[in-house]
């Protein structure tokens, strides 16, 4: 269960994180991509806005692979 609930907090996370990150590089880079690949601030940009996502979907797994591991123990 508590794995179920950390994927939907990281998928929730990384909806936000792009609204976030679309919003930011709008607002820094003003849309200009090439801009933005020379910039090193798009980096620090893209680990700000996923980076939650990425922490949730990570702890997840690893319940998952507990829960697995426990019921191929109990069979």
């Amino acid at each position: 269960m508590k794995a179920k609930i950390y994927r939907a907090f990281a998928l929730a996370f990384a909806f936000l994180g792009l609204i976030v990150f679309s919003m930011l590089f709008n607002q820094q880079m003003h849309g200009n991509f090439a801009e933005a690949m020379k910039d090193p601030f798009t980096i620090v940009i893209l680990l700000f806005s996923f980076a939650p996502a990425a922490v949730f979907s990570w702890r997840a797994a690893r319940l998952e692979k507990k829960l697995l591991a426990a019921r191929s123990q109990q069979e």
